[in-house]
């Protein structure tokens, strides 16, 4: 089975009949954290959550004569992104339905099955898929946070990076003067090296404009605007960016000075065709940054 298709173990659900004790339980008695809280269900830091028991029978369609069959008061939890193609898969295999694929009020879709003994097994497509097919089919991102109960942060980081895919390109905008192509650099994608998220994400360093961008607080030909990329300077290439080529290429296999010199030889439009070539991701046509060698879409 390839390795997409299958589906990875998320967390686990117990239901229960009174949210509020069993939240006092597991919080007061037993020390443990709260990730998310939704009223009927309660999810903790760890990887486990509760679930009121007469609202989750009522989501999966569970006839009242069903409710007390051992064996159905929790589930095990999984995620995967295409939830059709293993729907399928497990009816070819004749594998006990609890329902067919439904969606939530939330608008998350999932189906349910048995295992061999009896216990229930939820499969969900996860959030940020959600997410994207709202946003798809043309929701604005309030509606979307108030749909789907997800945090303003999250969803609005999976529209960011819906965005950079889709609208995104590489342009002779975002070549900065000493050859480094700002739609792969990490702060372009708005993270820091630690991989926190920036307060403001950079828009590249040509349209900043900015002393502080790479060799321009070193250069007075890029100061005043005498040259538009450093291999148009007759110091080409000069000591500095040579210090900062050497370290690109030891820490990230680029070299800034290897870049101009194919513009140079070769023109913008070229350029640009062979990096979008060598930094597209061959999963899902995001954009991989240099300094990581991961996609900023997919995360592979």
């Amino acid at each position: 089975m390839n390795e997409e298709n299958i589906p990875k173990y998320h967390s686990c659900v117990l239901f229960v009949s009174d949210v509020e004790r069993s939240k006092n339980f597991y919080k007061k008695l037993l020390g443990q954290t709260i990730e998310s809280d939704f009223g009927r269900f309660i999810g903790f830091i760890g990887g486990f959550g509760i679930w009121e028991k007469t609202f989750a029978h009522k989501i999966m369609g569970l006839k009242k004569e069903n409710r007390s069959i051992p064996c159905r008061d929790a589930e095990l939890y999984f995620e995967i992104n295409d939830i059709e193609s293993l729907c399928t898969t497990l009816k070819n295999e004749n594998i006990p339905f609890v329902h067919d694929i439904i969606e939530s009020p939330w608008h998350q879709r999932s189906f349910r099955i048995y295992d061999p003994d009896n216990h229930i097994i939820e499969i969900s497509e996860p959030m940020n898929v959600v997410i994207e097919r709202l946003y798809d089919e043309g929701l604005p991102h309030n509606q979307i946070i108030k749909q789907t109960q997800m945090p303003k942060a999250i969803v609005l980081d999976v529209i960011e990076r819906i965005d950079s895919v889709k609208n995104d390109k590489h342009t002779s905008e975002l070549i900065a003067p000493c050859g480094m192509n700002c739609r792969i650099c990490l702060g372009y994608f708005g993270y820091l090296a630690s991989g926190k998220k920036r307060k403001m994400r950079c828009i590249g360093c040509k349209p900043r404009d900015k002393s502080c961008a790479f060799l321009k607080k070193y250069c007075k030909k890029l100061t005043k605007k005498e040259v538009d990329y450093c291999y148009q300077c007759s110091d080409f290439p000069c000591v500095h960016l040579q210090k900062l080529d050497t370290t690109y290429q030891q820490r990230y296999h680029m070299s800034m000075i290897e870049n101009l010199e194919f513009i140079r030889d070769n023109g913008m439009d070229a350029f640009l065709k062979q990096q979008e070539k060598k930094y597209t991701c061959p999963n899902c046509g995001g954009v991989i940054c240099v300094h990581t060698g991961v996609c900023y879409s997919c995360k592979k």
